[in-house]
């Protein structure tokens, strides 16, 4: 588990970085976005999964501000017995 407020100093950089489930409040948008500009290497990709969320419709214009692309699908589920969907956001950097 990592503190979004204070990623450790060695963390490291990574071609693959996956989270789910992390936009669920206002404020971790942008450290989400800060995160993976500190830990996402130059052609790397990362999926962050999301249950659609309200204060996720915000996370894909803060990435870019960091200067990636995002892309976003939309992944129909079954919940307990409903239609959902799951919102997949791939992040890489702008070329």
């Amino acid at each position: 588990m990592i503190d979004w407020r204070r990623l450790p100093a060695d963390l490291g950089v990574f071609e693959r970085v996956v989270a789910a489930d992390v936009l669920y409040e206002s404020g971790n948008i942008d450290l989400i976005a800060q995160a993976l500009a500190r830990t996402l290497a130059p052609g790397g990709t990362a999926t962050i999964a999301d249950p659609g969320r309200p204060t996720a419709a915000r996370f894909a214009a803060r990435c870019e501000g960091y200067g990636f692309c995002v892309n976003v699908d939309r992944i129909p589920v079954e919940t307990a017995g409903r239609p959902s969907a799951v919102e997949l956001y791939e992040v890489t950097w702008r070329r």
